[in-house]
């Protein structure tokens, strides 16, 4: 028969113990080998073994890339552990959650940041000391994952080495008889929390022992997170007290399962196919659902003041608590799943939105592994959660779908939230957790020894904003735990209280919709409606043109107006608007009639529109400036009785000879009757007339009035073009009062040296201008602030101007109202660190309501953003000639009495606590870029704060095709070197995450304006190109970091200003990136660094802070 192979060794192994011997057959073909090779080569292998033996009896040990099969490593690396640690026993990967938890452990400032936990067992009975360390350390010999260090592999991927023969750290204080020991013992347990673990030196845990007294002590067991979950601590209490009892001395067998079986389990999932199901359940989802209020992500823990964390409890009572156990009974549902869809309805809420997220923290020991429900070690893991909740959802269907959505997604619940998130393709998901705690316990009171376990004190500081601990033990309790740096006391007892609110809710009535939960206390909902709206006047007693009636009876001869040295006395004013409104009614201006005024800035610009109001018609005002287009579509759309122009009023008799009397004709003319037309500019591109009451402007004349308590000596300055709403405030308040009106011109308007000798010249007291007029005046003229009653409206008050308005002035009013409102809806007196302050508005003015609604109308919480809407007495009547346009914008009330009606702002704001309204910006200027939500007013703060901007402006533009990014436009301060945008970029990503920081930023002298004062964003000019390209590394330690960084993203290219999380980098590529220039270049760049110099560029020029590691880069044995 022929031979199968050359040479053939067959070995035997009989007997057993001292007695086993090992018999080795060696068959050979004698035409290839001769017996002499084959004994030689006999002989040689039993040398061999006999050295292996030699090796193994003395104590030798060691490890092959086969035997550690769960990952990919060389032998020279694993010879490396050996010779740092000593016996290394295995290598395993991490789970998903633990490449999480040692990613923020390195960019952590304190222990607390470090996912460092603590649990306190409370010790009754007789303690033997030596006899619990002797079980302390047998437990940690008894799970290899208690043992472990966390080390990057050469390839930069983390992985956990199980060392052996470790001692248990272990410390023991024994305050018997001392006074104050409970304050020592507070003292203790908060040294053990704040001392570090370093990821790399195990065990990652310890042990504190403090005697109190006979038979009282405590231990403190003191870990990182990455070990094990809370469930796991019923399991090492318990058997650290049956090893205790077994006199410290691990005699039983070896636990049959281990932490090893799940990362073997772990490892052969099928992570495509269950990222392919996260990515469908998260399909359509387009942005975070963040609650934090100034939570900025990714956020770097240096920039957040520290804080610690709090927490409250929820005020469920016992009834309550079996009331829902009922109801989820009764629907089918588990509790968990009722806490998390009352989250969801209060998270919807409180972000206005009905497509919510947070996360859940999942036990993520799987039922189909043998033994894991009495392993020891970290299972849970943290998913995503998605509850669409539309108003007419009913809340039983929405639980059941909640419900059959988590069932459907248990096995894949394994997979990390990092990859989770990619397949969104956002950078951050959800700012809030659920955890809804169930553990193992055991509540027999038995104890294996007399030493019993009374208590558990846990500390695990929260690092979400905000987790919401769920418990039902039997019956539901619930708790929230936050960060102090993100919310407060407060905010957090009225999340709390929303809650209890909802769940209440859902109790009382098992077909509850969505839209009928109220997550609002009653005392909140009337506060919101009523008290902060306690604006309600009686209805005017008479018209404005009646009021400058009594006026110039009262003091006639009083100058009222002014214009560049042309002066008015009320007497004049009265006689000249009679005789106008005498000819203006023979041509036929009646009630409702309309009279276009196209007359430019002077004195008898105000007798014209006095004496359209006299004839009993209503004004069109319109700035003859305007391009004719403009103008002949306005006459078009109001359909006017006549067109009162410059030369048509020149043809009018004004004169003490006019055939005209002084008395104009006497015309009834109510408070329903129209007062004027506003023109705005409409969607369409065609302009819409608003129609404004007499009854409603003098109600705000009226208040106003009661706010500035303007008299004979005051001087307001006019600057506004009469086709702007706020011109009637400028014009009629002074009139009303016994005060002056001075209008300016409009080459006053644009020289501030000219204004300043005005309002100089003038003895301006009070004077009303937009944001970018106080803005010229601040910069250029200072002086011209000095004593003067500043009223700024038009546009958002800058941070900075108000606080430099507030310095210079001596008194700063901050006025907003849309022009479907009469003039102005809310009013801001502005007090420096007290009230009032941008973004505030203040609060409602007289005979005006500001509600703050969500998308199904119903009132928001204070603090919550929604649409704003205003409503009341103040309204305009509605758009001219447009019916529909007016029954869609002016919509029925259903917080107000029959017949009310509110009008959508089109404005996002919130109340504070305080009852004051805080715009945020217009609905439709809000940016959505990459999943993210972007109120531009945000980075516009953060510009103004350099101290060479003086006005900043941020748009998101997409010049080229799929190519849309945020764009900066700033004013430099005058006399100040314009900004680089390199500076600018820094300042911004010093404040803002980097998703918010502009791609481009222009310079410009001035901010366009339109002829109103208000910002022109579409004469905002295209950032020219070049810049912000591409740059390739230039020097070898560039081009290594370049090629570097394109090898751990899956890049083509990365030049030297690409942003590593911009293109892709998250937590777990970051720990890669830092292992891979470690291994590469020989320095180690701490994780905090990379988190703020997140390009080449910016780590090269950072590369002297960096030393080298002290760890030597493991490099392949190359033969010689």
């Amino acid at each position: 028969m022929p031979a199968p192979c050359a040479l053939e060794l067959n070995s035997l192994v009989t007997g057993t113990g001292g007695d086993a011997r090992l018999t080795a057959l060696f068959t050979f073909a004698t035409g290839v080998l001769t017996s002499g090779e084959v004994r030689a080569l006999a002989g040689t292998w039993c040398d061999a073994l006999r050295g292996l033996q030699a090796l193994v009896a003395a104590g030798g040990h060691g490890l092959a890339p086969s035997d550690v099969p769960l990952v990919s490593v060389r032998q020279d690396e694993l010879d490396g552990w050996q010779r740092r640690f000593g016996r290394v026993g295995d290598v395993w990967p991490l789970t998903p959650l633990q490449h999480g938890l040692l990613y923020h452990t390195m960019l952590a400032r304190t222990a607390s940041e470090a996912y460092q936990t603590q649990f306190v067992f409370r010790l009754e009975g007789p303690l033997d000391a030596i006899r619990l360390r002797a079980a302390g350390q047998a437990l940690l010999h008894r799970h290899p994952n208690l043992r472990v260090a966390f080390l990057p592999s050469a390839t930069g991927e983390p992985v956990q080495i199980v060392v052996e023969d470790l001692p248990l750290p272990w410390r023991h204080v024994d305050l018997t008889g001392e006074s104050g020991a409970g304050a020592r013992l507070a003292e203790i347990l908060a040294e053990e929390r704040d001392t570090r673990f370093h990821p790399d030196r195990p065990p990652l845990l310890r042990l504190t022992l403090v005697t109190l007294g006979p038979g009282r002590a405590e231990l403190a067991l003191t870990a990182h997170h990455a070990l094990f979950d809370g469930w796991s601590v019923p399991l090492i209490e318990r058997e650290l007290m049956d090893l205790y009892a077994a006199g410290g001395h691990d005699d039983g067998p070896a636990p049959p399962h281990g932490y090893r079986d799940f990362l073997g389990w772990l490892s052969r999932q099928d992570t495509a196919r269950s990222a392919r199901a996260w990515a469908g359940e998260l399909a359509g989802v387009a942005e975070p659902t963040q609650l934090a209020p100034t939570l900025l992500a990714p956020t770097l823990p240096a920039a957040r003041p520290a804080g610690g964390s709090g927490q409250v409890d929820a005020a469920l009572t016992g009834e309550d608590a079996a009331r829902l156990a009922r109801r989820a009974a009764e629907w089918g549902v588990t509790p968990n799943t009722l806490v998390q869809g009352a989250w969801a309805v209060v998270l919807a809420e409180l972000t206005g939105r009905e497509d919510v997220l947070f996360g859940a923290t999942v036990a993520g020991r799987p039922a189909g592994l043998p033994g894991v429900d009495t392993m020891i070690g970290l299972f849970i893991n943290t998913v995503p959660v998605r509850v669409r909740c539309a108003p007419g959802d009913g809340v039983r269907e929405l639980l059941g779908r909640l419900q059959d959505a988590q069932a459907s997604l248990l096995d894949h619940h394994h997979l990390g939230l990092a990859d989770i998130q990619r397949a969104t393709g956002l950078s951050a998901l959800f700012d809030t957790l659920v955890v809804f705690e169930s553990f193992p316990v055991d509540r027999s009171g038995r104890s294996p020894a007399d030493l019993a376990v009374t208590g558990v004190r846990p500390y695990a500081p929260p690092h979400y904003p905000l987790t919401v601990i769920a418990a039902a033990d039997p019956l539901l309790r619930i708790s929230f735990q936050y960060r102090r740096d993100v919310f407060g006391r407060t905010a957090v007892e009225a999340a709390a209280g929303r809650l209890v609110r909802v769940l209440r809710q859902m109790a009382a009535d098992p077909r509850t919709t969505v839209g009928a939960i109220d997550v609002l206390s009653g005392a909140e909902r009337e506060q919101v409606l009523h008290g902060w709206n306690d604006t309600a006047v009686p209805p005017p007693e008479r018209t404005v043109p009646e009021l400058v009636a009594a006026r110039a009876a009262a003091a006639p001869d009083a100058v009222c107006v002014e214009f560049r040295g042309d002066r008015l006395t009320y007497r004049e004013l009265d006689e000249r608007s009679g005789r106008l409104a005498h000819w203006l009614a023979g041509q036929g201006v009646g009630p409702e009639a309309r009279v276009v005024v196209l007359l430019p800035r002077s004195a008898d610009l105000v007798v014209a529109l006095l004496a359209v109001w006299k004839a009993g018609g209503g004004y069109v005002p319109v700035d003859p400036d305007y391009p004719a287009a403009r103008v002949r579509a306005v006459v078009e759309d109001c359909a006017p009785v006549l067109v009162l122009d410059e030369e048509r009023l020149a043809g009018v008799d004004l004169s003490a000879g006019s055939p005209h009397p002084v008395r104009g004709p006497r015309v009834p003319v109510g408070a329903d009757h129209a007062a004027y037309t506003i023109y705005t500019s409409g969607s369409t591109g065609t302009p819409k007339g608003v129609v404004v009451r007499h009854g409603s402007l003098a109600t705000l004349l009226t208040g106003m009035q009661d706010r500035f308590t303007l008299t004979p000596d005051d001087r307001l300055l006019a600057c506004a073009t009469v086709a702007f709403d706020i011109a009637a405030l400028e014009l009629f308040l002074p009139l009303t009062t016994g005060a002056r009106v001075v209008l300016a011109g409009r080459e006053d308007i644009t020289q501030p040296s000219a204004l300043l000798d005005l309002v100089e010249r003038s003895g301006i007291t009070v004077m009303q201008a937009t944001p970018a007029l106080w803005e010229t005046l601040a910069a250029h003229v200072p002086a011209c602030l000095t004593g003067l009653r500043v009223i700024s409206t038009g546009e958002a008050l800058p941070p900075a101007l108000a606080e430099t308005l507030c310095e210079r002035a001596a008194e700063v009013t901050n006025l907003y109202g849309p022009t479907e409102t009469t003039v102005y809806a809310t009013a801001a007196r502005l007090v420096p660190g007290t009230r009032g302050m941008p973004p505030s508005v203040g609060g409602p003015v007289a005979g005006t309501r500001i509600l703050v609604l969500d998308r199904a109308l119903r009132p928001v919480p204070p603090g919550t953003t929604g649409d704003l809407w205003i409503a009341g007495e103040g309204l305009a009547r509605g758009y001219h000639g447009r019916p529909g346009l007016t029954a869609e914008r002016f919509v029925a009330c259903p917080f107000g009495p029959p017949g009310a009606r509110m009008y959508r702002s089109g404005d996002l704001a919130r109340w504070t606590a305080a009852g004051e309204v805080q715009y945020l910006g217009r609905s439709d200027h809000q940016i959505k870029l990459r999943g993210f939500r972007i109120e531009p007013a945000e980075i516009e703060h953060a510009l103004t704060r350099h101290p060479a901007v003086r006005r900043a402006v941020v748009v998101a533009r997409e010049d080229r095709p799929g190519d849309r990014r945020l764009v900066a436009y700033v004013v430099p301060e005058a006399g100040t070197e314009p900004p680089r945008a390199e500076e600018l970029r820094e300042a911004v990503g010093e404040r803002l995450p980097g998703y918010m920081v502009p791609a481009a930023f222009v310079t410009l002298e001035e901010l366009p304006l339109t002829p109103n004062g208000k910002l022109d964003r579409l004469a905002l000019p295209r950032p020219e190109s070049g810049g912000d390209g591409h740059r390739d590394p230039r020097t070898p330690r560039e081009k290594t970091l370049c090629a570097l960084f394109a090898e751990v993203l899956g890049a083509e290219r990365v030049g030297l200003d690409d942003d590593f999380f911009v293109l892709g980098g998250h937590s777990l590529l970051a720990t890669r990136l830092v292992a891979r220039v470690r291994a590469e270049l020989g320095v180690e760049i701490p994780m905090r660094t990379l988190f703020t110099a997140p390009t080449v560029a910016e780590l090269d020029g950072r590369w002297a802070e960096m030393s080298a590691t002290s760890r030597k880069p493991l490099r392949r044995m190359t033969e010689r």
